[in-house]
């Protein structure tokens, strides 16, 4: 792996972690290490703002090797070399404050699950470190005892620490971490754990040391073991929900992902499902009266799209989200859609799902589907006060979900775009090279003269893919 080639992973997986609210806009670092250079991320930069030439190169001994790009290593440099010297077999190391496993740092308790078969596998316990104070020899002093034994520690008061041979395990540990983090958490509040029984909990230690000892010996090293690399994957689909979520697990070190021939990015609402799901969700949210004066507030021009869904969630009382929870088990999907995902992943073309709707509300229905997508982009909804409170990141001045930005978080040669109506799907349609086109979206191509594919359900459009 070239040193560009590295910079370009660390960047998406730092984009990654921040869509996945691992880190907030400014802490969180990631390190690699090619050869006997340590590339880390700079301090104090927006992780969707980071490019491959903000990357600081270093020594061993944290000396800087590329002063011209003006950029500050993170201020956990002394931590990230540390983890190096005492691992010489990793060559990727992930810092993050992901919520749920740093509410176990913070309250200084580790991570040792005793119900969860699963997570008892893959981890046995996740470690915590004493604490050191941040950016200091301190922190990075205090794994070093524990580190070898260990792929992933919290960091007393402070953090998560990952490490791992390739990048994709390293970021897959975060993940795996946070999950199991979270669950904890949750069975904590129904009563806590139901310990497997003592007996039973042997067989568990042995299968977490067998797979420990070959990530630690380089087993799982992607470019070299594809039965281990299926093995480990398995494991993580199960502990983090599904492997092709974050768009980044497991590409192997000759990867061509960063630069894919061909994606997809499609949109949900209409598009996936047969009916606007935004809509109806605010159907059973809002009053009508609501609904009415807003809606047509926006459909006069007179406010723009984003202005009028903070507007009408910020009315909807959360006590009526039920209701939601019970309309979604009701959506349908277009038909084909399953059969496309099929064909998409034979044919290597990576599937973008891109929605300005709600996350909490679109993640039940496209879970059975989520091993087949690449990446799923939507928009956040707290329902935790007494009025739900709409939020995006990935919103511009005027959309609930700038898609052409999210377009621009990927490098290819096609992109192709599959959506319905033109106040939303427009500038995806006109950023990308072929266009599947349907009611308003199509109506907006075919009155400038824009060249489309027409398409009712996804088995219109699985013959056009080659």
């Amino acid at each position: 792996m070239t040193i560009q080639e590295a910079k370009e992973l660390m960047i998406k997986v730092a984009r990654e972690e921040d869509r996945m609210d691992m880190v907030n806009t400014f802490e969180g670092n990631i390190s690699m290490r090619v050869g006997e250079v340590y590339l880390i991320t700079p301090s104090q930069v927006d992780k969707q703002l980071m490019t491959t030439d903000m990357i600081v190169e270093t020594d061993e001994e944290g000396n800087i090797l590329n002063p011209e790009n003006g950029m500050k290593p993170s201020s956990e440099l002394k931590m990230h070399l540390q983890a190096y010297r005492v691992r010489p077999d990793i060559h990727a190391v992930i810092h993050n404050h992901s919520a749920y496993a740093t509410a176990f740092a913070v309250a200084g308790k580790p991570i040792a699950p005793k119900g969860f078969a699963e997570a008892m596998e893959i981890f046995e316990q996740i470690p915590i470190v004493p604490y050191g104070t941040p950016g200091t020899q301190a922190i990075a002093d205090g794994f070093a005892a524990v580190l070898p034994d260990y792929n992933a520690v919290l960091l007393e008061n402070h953090g998560v620490l990952c490490v791992g041979p390739t990048i994709d395990l390293a970021f897959t540990e975060a993940r795996a971490v946070e999950k199991i983090a979270k669950t904890m958490i949750m069975a904590q509040l129904l009563g806590g754990e139901k310990p497997i029984p003592e007996e039973q909990q042997p067989a568990l230690t042995e299968i977490a040391k067998s797979i420990k000892k070959k990530i630690v010996q380089g087993g799982l090293m992607i470019n070299e073991l594809e039965k281990g690399e299926e093995f480990i994957s398995e494991k993580a689909e199960i502990i983090c929900g599904c492997r092709s979520f974050s768009g980044i697990c497991f590409l192997r070190s000759d990867s061509n992902m960063d630069k894919q021939r061909t994606i997809i990015f499609c949109d949900f609402d209409g598009t996936i499902t047969t009916e606007e799901t935004f809509v109806g969700t605010l159907m059973r949210l809002c009053d009508e009266k609501d609904l009415y004066e807003w809606f047509g507030k926006f459909q006069k021009g007179e406010i723009t799209l984003r202005k009028c869904t903070e507007t009408l969630f910020s009315l909807a009382p959360s006590s009526r989200w039920p209701l939601v929870e019970e309309y979604a088990k009701t959506v349908q999907l277009r038909p084909g859609f399953s059969e496309f995902l099929d064909r998409a992943k034979e044919l290597d073309f990576p599937v973008v799902v891109i929605s300005g709707g709600v996350r909490i509300m679109q993640e039940p229905i496209l879970a059975p589907y989520m091993n087949r997508i690449e990446a799923f982009y939507s928009c956040d909804l707290d329902i935790s006060g007494e009025y739900t409170v709409f939020t995006s990141r990935y919103a511009n001045d005027i959309q609930n979900m700038d898609k052409e930005r999210i377009m621009e978080l990927y490098t290819y040669e096609r992109a192709i775009a599959i959506g319905d109506m033109a106040s939303t799907d427009y500038q995806m349609a006109k950023a990308s090279d072929v266009v599947f086109a349907r009611d308003e979206l199509a109506d907006a191509l075919k009155k400038e003269g824009t060249p489309y594919i027409q398409w009712e359900t996804f088995f219109d459009i699985i013959p056009h893919l080659a």
